[in-house]
């Protein structure tokens, strides 16, 4: 059950458990809805695809709810399994699931075309590996040791 908001019930933090289960709603909310769309085109989409989106989302919120995350919270190996499922695991499930379709009315609006150039695998890729190692910079792996919301940034 959950408690009034910003307060705790049964050890649940409502701030704490409630974004990333918005985020996986949302997110799976507006795939199955483009989903829906393309099937109506009679261009749909693999069931392997949607099953790796809905995947990804899922298993993302589920490494950032108890009992995975009060256990990273308290043991360093289980909260670095966290970052590697994160960013990782689930990123490379999310990716799959996503298509040239699936992203269209995204990439079609102005302000978003010039995000087109990072669905290149090269150029993804090379972000990926990019983000990896800046995250690994001293200065910035000990200011997310230090800062909640840094970390948080970290693992969004």
């Amino acid at each position: 059950m959950i408690g009034p908001a910003g307060g705790a019930f049964g050890g649940l933090h409502v701030g704490e458990f409630l974004p990333p289960l918005v985020a996986c709603l949302a997110y799976v909310v507006l795939y199955q809805r483009r989903a829906a769309t393309l099937r109506r085109e009679g261009r749909p989409l693999e069931r392997w695809r949607m099953g790796c989106f809905v995947g990804g989302a899922t298993i993302a919120a589920a490494v950032q709810l108890p009992p995975f995350d009060s256990l990273a919270d308290e043991v360093l190996i289980a909260h670095m399994i966290q970052h590697i499922v994160l960013g990782d695991v689930c990123s490379l499930l999310i990716v799959l699931g996503l298509t040239g379709p699936v992203l269209q009315p995204l990439l079609h609006i102005r302000a978003t075309r010039g995000l087109r150039v990072i669905s290149s695998p090269v150029v993804a890729l090379s972000l990926w590996a990019g983000n990896l190692y800046a995250w690994h910079l001293p200065a910035l792996y000990q200011l997310a040791i230090r800062v909640d919301l840094v970390h948080a940034f970290e693992h969004a």
